[in-house]
Order: C-alpha cells, then structure tokens, then sequence
C-alpha cells in the first residue's frame, strides 16, 4: 500500500470512527445532554412533517427560521425567510408526503451549549439530500434556525 493509499484508507477508518454508523436519527445514541434534547427537536420535526401537523412542525422552527436549497427538486432554490419556511415545508409535504432524517455524520454543539449543527441526509421518496439543521437554544429548548439542502 503506497503512502497516498494508506492516508486515504486511515482518514477513512477515523471517519467511520467518529462519525458512527447510524442508519436514522432514531439510531443515534447522544454523547451529551444537548445532542439528546436536539436529536429530540430534530425526531419531532420528523414526525410533524410525516403526520402533516403544520402546528408542530412550525413549533420547531425558530421565530425567524431560514431554508436555503441549493439544488431543486422539494423545494425551490435559493433562501426562504421567516413565514416562508414553513411554507416551503407544506408546500413540500403535498407532494412528498414522507420524510426520513438518516445518516447523521457531524454533530456539533458550540458556544456553551446554546448552538448546535447537525448533518444528515433527508429523504422525501426517492430524493435524497445532504442537510444541515443549525439550531439555537431559546430559553430551555432548541430550535431549529437554518435548514440548508446542498
């Protein structure tokens, strides 16, 4: 195994190792109190978009929330603001009717535990897109701030 072959095969095994294999957010097992209360956030959101409770899902979002789909497909392109997220996400929820949140890979929590960023990958059918959910913590919950679709 040449030089280039073995860092490539060792940076491969290190992500494994720190990233998990996990098949949903479900599997997910939290190593903090903060990972747990958003993994918490992130499955309610889940599930309000899967039963079309527009009431719950909207609950998730921060007062100001932003969506940025940097590719077509579910949602238009480009950056949805405030009242228009959870638009976006009903509009969604008509013609993709089921959404799963897989595959977490990155799970950060920054300043003093009031932010948080987490990477999956979001299924509507057979579309499937890399998401980042970045999320603040209002008063004693989290919330979801920014989805960004690339």
């Amino acid at each position: 195994m040449g030089r280039n072959s073995a860092l490539v095969f060792f940076s491969f095994l290190g992500c494994i190792a720190l990233t998990g294999c996990y098949g949903t957010l479900r599997d997910y097992s939290p190593k903090s109190e903060a990972e747990s209360q958003v993994r918490q956030v992130l499955l309610a959101f889940e599930q309000a978009y899967n039963t079309g409770d527009k009431v719950g899902l909207s609950n998730c979002f921060h007062e100001s929330p932003i969506l940025v789909a940097e590719m077509g497909g579910v949602f238009p392109t480009g950056e949805s603001l405030d009242g228009m997220v959870p638009k976006a996400f009903f509009s969604a929820m008509e013609r993709f009717p089921k959404m799963q949140l897989g595959e977490p890979t990155i799970f950060i929590t920054l300043d003093s535990g009031e932010k948080a960023v987490l990477e999956v990958v979001s299924s509507f059918g057979q579309e499937r897109l890399p998401t980042k959910f970045s999320m603040l913590k209002n008063a004693q919950s989290w919330v979801i701030k920014k989805v960004l679709y690339y």
